[in-house]
C-alpha cells in the first residue's frame, strides 16, 4: 500500500501542475479540512513548488471558470450526485486558490489584486440562542417567529423580532424563580428584564436573572460580555454579579466583559455610577463615566482607569472598534463575533497591532482586507477557518 504521505504529496503536485480531476480536488479538500497541520503542510510544500516553479498565472486559478467548466460538464451528465461532487471540488480550487494568491512570493508579480477564497459573515443572529427554564426545559429563540413564554403564572415573557422582552412585575416573596439565557458564538441577542432593565448580550454570553425581582433587591449573573441600561430604583438596588466580583448600581449604562480567556474582567462605565466590588479581596472602588474597573483573575485586587468607552461599548451599536490591539487579541474577537476559528502560520504575527473600525455586519474580509492593507500579514479563508500568515 502507498505511503499516504507520498500520496498526499503526489496529490498537491498534481493540483499545482493542474492535472487534479474532480475526485482528487474533492479528496484534497476534504484533508485539509482534517487537521490544522494538514492546512501547513499544504502551505510548506506550496512555498517549496514556488521556489522551484513560475508562479500560476491568474486564469489558471480562476473559481468562476472552473465553476462554469463544471457547470456545462454537470448540464451533460444531469447526476446529482456529480453536483455534490462538483460543489466540492469548487470549494477546493478555492481553498487552494486562495492559498496559491495569497501567499506566492512577491517577486513573481508585485502588482497582483489580493483575494479572499471565501466570505464569511456573522451567523445568523436569530439561531440556537436557548432559554433555559428551572425545569430544565432548553427553548430555542427565533426572532423571525413570535412566541409566548409560560410559567406557573401564565405567560412572562414575549419573543420577537427585536428580542425577549420580560412583563412588568414583582413577587413579594424572598424566593425568585430564574431564567437562563445563552447566546451562542456568531450571535448577539437583546434581553428586557421584568424591571425594564435592558440588556445587549454579545457572542458566547451566558444571564441567569429572575422572571420577577423579589421587592427590594435586584441580581443577575452574566458569564462573557453584556451592555446594560439598568432602570432606576432607589428602593432595590441592581447588583450584576461576574465571576469573583459585584458591580452594585441604582439606575446606569455600563459594560461589562468577564470571558474566561480573559485575563481580568472589565467594566466600562458610560453613564451614572457604579461600585464594583472584588469578591476575593473585599476592596471595591466607584466609577465615574468615562472610567474602566480592571479585576484580575490570578490575584485579588481592583483598580480603575480612564477610557474612551467607544472602544468597549461599540460592538452594541454593531460598530467593532481596536486601537492598537494586537492581532491575536483582534482575531480572538472576530472569531467570537463571526463563528470562525483562527489558525496562525506563525506565532508570531499574534504580536501585530492594527488600529481601525468594522461595522459588526460587514463580513469578516472588510477587516481583514484592512488589516492587509499594513503588509505584514495575509489571510486565506476557507469555510468557517481563518488561516493567518506572513505575505
Amino acid at each position: 500500500m502507498q505511503d499516504k504521505n507520498q500520496y498526499i504529496d503526489e496529490l498537491i503536485t498534481r493540483y499545482f501542475e493542474s492535472q487534479a480531476t474532480p475526485s482528487e480536488l474533492e479528496e484534497l479538500d476534504c484533508w485539509l479540512q482534517e487537521d490544522e497541520r494538514n492546512m501547513r503542510q499544504f502551505l510548506r510544500r506550496q512555498n517549496l513548488y514556488d521556489a522551484t516553479h513560475p508562479a500560476f498565472p491568474p486564469e489558471s486559478i480562476d473559481t468562476l471558470r472552473a465553476l462554469r467548466a463544471l457547470k456545462t460538464r454537470l448540464r451533460r451528465s444531469r447526476r446529482i450526485v456529480l453536483w455534490k461532487r462538483a460543489a466540492a471540488a469548487v470549494a477546493a480550487i478555492a481553498l487552494v486558490a486562495g492559498c496559491v494568491w495569497l501567499f506566492a512570493p512577491r517577486r513573481h508579480n508585485p502588482e497582483r489584486p489580493r483575494q479572499l477564497a471565501e466570505t464569511v459573515r456573522p451567523a445568523d443572529t436569530t439561531l440556537a440562542v436557548k432559554l433555559t427554564l428551572p425545569t430544565g426545559e432548553e427553548i430555542f429563540l427565533s426572532k423571525t417567529e413570535r412566541r409566548d413564554i409560560v410559567a406557573d403564572s401564565g405567560t412572562v415573557a414575549k419573543v420577537d423580532h427585536s428580542g425577549l422582552a420580560y412583563k412588568p412585575q414583582t413577587t413579594d416573596t424572598d424566593s425568585v424563580v430564574y431564567h437562563e439565557l445563552s447566546v451562542p458564538r456568531g450571535s448577539d441577542f437583546f434581553l428586557e428584564l421584568s424591571d425594564g432593565t435592558r440588556l445587549w448580550l454579545n457572542a458566547e454570553t451566558t444571564v441567569r436573572y429572575p422572571i420577577r425581582f423579589a421587592r427590594g433587591e435586584r441580581r443577575i449573573f452574566v458569564d462573557g460580555e453584556a451592555y446594560l441600561e439598568v432602570k432606576r430604583d432607589t428602593a432595590s438596588p441592581f447588583s450584576v454579579m461576574l465571576a469573583g466580583s459585584e458591580i452594585t448600581v441604582l439606575g446606569t449604562s455600563f459594560n461589562v466583559n468577564s470571558y474566561p480567556e480573559r485575563s481580568e474582567a472589565q467594566v466600562t462605565l458610560v453613564s451614572g455610577k457604579v461600585n464594583v466590588r472584588d469578591s476575593e479581596s473585599g476592596k471595591g472602588l466607584t466609577l465615574r463615566p468615562g472610567e474602566q474597573a480592571l479585576i484580575p483573575r490570578a490575584e485579588g485586587g481592583i483598580h480603575k482607569r480612564k477610557v474612551d468607552t467607544r472602544l468597549y461599548c461599540g460592538w452594541k451599536d454593531g460598530v467593532l472598534v481596536f486601537k492598537s490591539n494586537t492581532m491575536e487579541e483582534i482575531l480572538r474577537t472576530l472569531a467570537r463575533q463571526y463563528d470562525v476559528e483562527i489558525y496562525w502560520h506563525d506565532e508570531s504575527l499574534k504580536q501585530y497591532t492594527f488600529s481601525g473600525e468594522l461595522k459588526r455586519y460587514d463580513s469578516i474580509d472588510t477587516l481583514l482586507r484592512m488589516i492587509e492593507h499594513t503588509d505584514n500579514v495575509r489571510f486565506t479563508v476557507h469555510g468557517r477557518q481563518v488561516i493567518v500568515a506572513r505575505p
